[in-house]
Formats: structure tokens, C-alpha cells, sequence
């Protein structure tokens, strides 16, 4: 799956299919996902799911280094 634009709930429970399998494999409680539909996904959790998901789902992060060379 190519990823662009902002992470959201949706893109999470995609991936991994239900909210229970995110929160385990995220070592998070079902509960701190479900807030996350709500409220959004805060950057640090962001950073955390793009390593997991080895850069499946991209955090919506301000520019990288790598970027700002281009």
C-alpha cells in the first residue's frame, strides 16, 4: 500500500485490519487506538506506526532531512 497525505485512523484499521490487531501489534490498548479516531493521530505515535509498519503508513511529519535537499 502507497501511502500519501495525513495518517489517520482509517489507514491504521486498513492495515491491520481491526483495531484490536493494531493495538497489539502497536503494544497500545484498544482504548488509546479508538482515541485516535477522535482525536487524531499525535506525531510521536505517528513516528512509532511508519517504523512498525516498515514505512507502510507514513507520519505526517514536518519535511525530513532528505527532503529538504531536494
Amino acid at each position: 500500500m502507497l501511502y500519501i497525505g495525513r495518517m489517520t485512523f482509517d489507514d491504521l484499521f486498513r492495515h491491520y485490519g481491526s483495531v484490536q490487531k493494531a493495538a497489539n501489534a502497536l503494544d497500545r490498548e484498544r482504548t488509546t487506538i479508538y482515541n485516535w479516531r477522535d482525536g487524531g493521530i499525535p506525531e510521536d505515535a505517528q513516528a512509532y506506526v511508519e517504523i512498525m509498519t516498515g514505512g507502510a503508513l507514513r507520519a505526517d511529519l514536518p519535511k525530513r532531512p532528505q527532503e529538504l535537499q531536494a
